[in-house]
C-alpha cells in the first residue's frame, strides 16, 4: 500500500497540538534517560513514567511493585503510541515526509515498512516501534484495531522484561547495588551521553517546529 503524494492542506491546531504533546513526551524521555542512575536509586516510579525505554524497564523491574510498573508502564507506553498514531493519521502522507526530512534514516524505515504493511501491518503493531505506530497512523489503520494491537504489545513487552528481570535477578542486583555506590557519576556520565546525542537534534526539532508553526499560521 504506497502512499500517493498530493497536495495537503495545512496542519491543524490539532495536529500542531498532537506535535506539541509528541515533543513533550520525547523531552521527558531523553531527561529521564539523561538523569537514569539518579532516578533509578530515589524515585524509580519517574523514571518508568518519563523514559520506559526498555534498558529501563529492566532496571526498574526489581525495585518496583509489580502493580505500579505494569500499570504505569503499560498507560505510559500506551499514550506514546496513541500520540504518534495519532500524528500519523493527522498528518497522513506528509508524515514520513517531514520525518524524512528531518531523520532521513528513520524516513527510510518508513518507507520499507510501507511495502509490507499492507500485508502484515497488524503484525507488525504488535511490536512496540515509534515507527510503527507512526506508518500505522499514515495508512489510516482502523483506531479499533490498533489500539487493542498497541496495547498487547506493549503489554508483552512489560511481560517479557519482568520475566527476564526475573531471570537474570542476581545480576540486576548487582548493578542497581553499582548504580546505588556511584549514583553521581553514573548520573554525570549519562548527562554527559544525553546531551552530546540529543541537545544538536533536539535545537534543531525546536527551530524547525516554530518556523513551520510561524508559516502555517501566517
Amino acid at each position: 500500500m504506497e502512499m500517493d503524494e498530493q497536495p495537503q492542506s495545512p496542519p491543524s491546531r490539532a495536529t500542531w497540538s498532537l506535535l506539541g504533546v509528541w515533543f513533550f513526551l520525547a523531552t521527558a524521555s531523553a531527561v529521564g534517560a539523561a538523569f537514569a542512575p539518579y532516578l533509578l536509586v530515589n524515585y524509580p516510579a519517574l523514571l518508568l513514567a518519563t523514559s520506559p525505554l526498555p534498558r529501563h524497564l529492566l532496571l526498574v523491574a526489581p525495585v518496583l511493585d509489580p502493580t505500579v510498573f505494569f500499570a504505569l508502564g503499560f498507560a505510559r507506553r500506551l499514550l506514546a503510541a496513541i500520540v504518534v498514531f495519532a500524528i500519523g493519521w493527522k498528518l497522513g502522507p506528509r508524515a514520513v515526509a517531514w520525518v524524512e526530512a528531518r531523520w532521513p534514516r528513520i524516513g527510510a524505515e518508513l518507507h520499507r515498512l510501507e511495502r509490507v504493511f499492507g500485508r502484515v501491518g497488524p503484525v507488525l503493531v504488535l511490536l512496540p516501534s515509534i515507527t510503527i505506530w507512526l506508518l500505522a497512523g499514515t495508512l489510516k489503520m482502523r483506531v479499533a484495531l490498533f489500539i487493542p494491537l498497541a496495547a498487547f504489545g506493549g503489554l508483552g513487552l512489560l511481560i517479557g522484561v519482568f520475566e527476564f528481570a526475573e531471570w537474570f535477578a542476581a545480576p540486576l542486583a548487582t548493578v542497581i547495588a553499582w548504580v546505588r555506590a556511584y549514583v553521581w557519576e553514573a548520573t554525570l556520565v549519562c548527562v554527559a551521553i544525553v546531551s552530546a546525542s540529543q541537545l544538536p537534534r533536539l535545537i534543531t526539532f525546536v527551530r524547525r517546529y516554530g518556523r513551520d508553526a510561524d508559516r502555517h499560521a501566517s
